[in-house]
């Protein structure tokens, strides 16, 4: 018997608006109902999503993952924090998913510290986190989303705590969400060797993820282990974050 998934990721900005005018502090506007009408509509049975906010001064900023879910129609969500900011904001990855979540692991992988830095990497630092749950699909899966660092440091620490992950799975898995790293990185070789990438597979490696509004990068991936068969791919071509969805449907 198989079974067939309409599986997603998307960075969704913190639920930005891009198709409207920022607001009066230059910043996005923040609509979580615009951004789960659209999740709503891309059809998932289960979608990662990152930057995701769960605590800010600001009301829109506040509990996305549950406001989301409920307008997504999600049977089961999971959020990881990823980093509580100084002026205390939260920050992190969710999981949705109309099937039921049976188990879930929160991996945190911290930014380094300053002495272990390198001068030379000038972008941001963050702390970082994967999100790893079991769903019962009629069988158990697991789906893994997670959002690499912007430095080579960040990265590297990020891919050696998912290698101890995914070299232990032991059902068939989906591992997605914003890596920051282009397909011919040498930092996503190690998953490249291992996985099916949806994109890859159905001849869509190079499709644009970032940004929506003036494409420019392939950042963001679905990556599937062997007992999953893609039937198709897309990177939605939608301006909302200021990164595309990506959409695959899988048999399993």
């Amino acid at each position: 018997m198989t079974k067939r998934l309409v599986l997603g990721t998307y960075n969704i900005e913190h639920c930005a608006d891009h198709t409207v005018p920022f607001d009066a502090s230059n910043r996005p506007v923040v609509n979580v109902d615009k951004m789960a009408t659209l999740l709503n509509e891309l059809g998932y049975d289960i979608v990662g999503l990152n930057e995701v906010y769960e605590k800010s001064l600001s009301e829109g900023l506040c509990e996305q993952s549950r406001k989301l879910a409920k307008g997504f129609g999600a049977v089961d969500y999971v959020f990881g924090v990823g980093k509580e900011f100084e002026w205390k904001d939260i920050i992190g990855n969710t999981v949705l998913s109309k099937y039921p979540i049976l188990e879930k692991e929160v991996v945190h992988v911290l930014a380094p510290t300053e002495d272990e830095r390198n001068s030379e990497e000038k972008e941001w630092y963050e702390d970082r986190v994967i999100v790893r749950t079991t769903i019962d699909v009629g069988q158990k899966i697991d789906f893994i989303s997670t959002h690499f660092g912007l430095n080579r440091l960040e990265k590297q620490r990020m891919m050696e705590a998912l290698l101890k992950i995914i070299d232990k799975e032991d059902k068939p898995f989906v591992l997605c969400g914003d890596f920051n790293a282009l397909p011919e990185s040498d930092i996503l070789a190690p998953l490249f060797e291992r996985l099916q990438s949806a994109a890859k597979v159905t001849g869509k490696q190079q499709e644009l993820t970032w940004a929506s509004y003036d494409p420019k990068l392939t950042i963001d991936y679905i990556f599937l282990s062997k007992e999953f068969k893609v039937l198709e791919f897309e990177v939605v071509k939608t301006i909302l974050s200021d990164h595309c969805p990506l959409y695959a449907v899988v048999e399993l």
